[in-house]
């Protein structure tokens, strides 16, 4: 059976996930990693023009009320961000473990891999003149927290620092997902998705 993650904008994935894995990213100073306050602050810009938008917008007045202003403090912001940083990579994981690969390169040297580049900005609200600079705060930050013992990990995956070759993912093989059909051929069970 398929295992589906309902992402906080509403969106269902189809990614088996391990529904036990420890959510603690925790580094060697025994603190999760904390997105800093660069990049909360494209976010948080990223959220006042989505408001600014959602208020210039023409509507009936009869029909539908004013969008409410949101309202978020620095570390409530932070907190969403690191959240979401986290939330991705574990993602990202999931689909190379189903895959059964033990790595894959998140950067290419100063600059996140395309793939990873679509998933950062999906999830994020960006000002769309400063999303360049947030995916290179964003690289830079979790870099610095790696390289400073405060690396990003679940119990059987890690970003890790390869140098000049920028940042990995690492998935543990002995929690790489075993192949369906070996499982199905081995056992008198039949293996079903749905």
């Amino acid at each position: 059976m398929e295992t589906f993650v309902f992402m906080p904008d509403g969106e269902m994935t189809g990614v088996p996930v391990d529904p036990v894995e420890n959510e603690l990213f925790e580094g060697r100073d025994g603190r999760p990693y904390e997105a800093s306050l660069t990049v909360t602050k494209y976010v948080l810009h990223g959220i006042e023009a989505a408001e600014q938008v959602a208020q210039s917008l023409p509507r009936p007045d009869d029909l539908v009320p004013e969008a409410p202003k949101l309202e978020f403090t620095p570390e409530e912001i932070e907190i969403h961000v690191s959240n979401q940083v986290r939330r991705m990579l574990r993602t990202i994981a999931s689909i190379e473990r189903e895959r059964r690969k033990k790595e894959r390169a998140l950067t290419n040297g100063d600059s996140w891999t395309i793939d990873v580049q679509y998933y950062i900005i999906e999830r994020f609200p960006l000002r769309p003149d400063e999303t360049g600079d947030f995916l290179n705060a964003l690289r830079r930050d979790i870099l610095t927290a790696v390289e400073h013992g405060r690396p990003l990990a679940g119990d059987w995956w890690r970003v890790v620092s390869r140098g000049t070759l920028g940042l990995w993912l690492q998935i543990d093989e002995k929690r790489v997902a075993p192949d369906a059909s070996a499982i199905s051929e081995s056992n008198p069970l039949r293996v079903t998705r749905g």
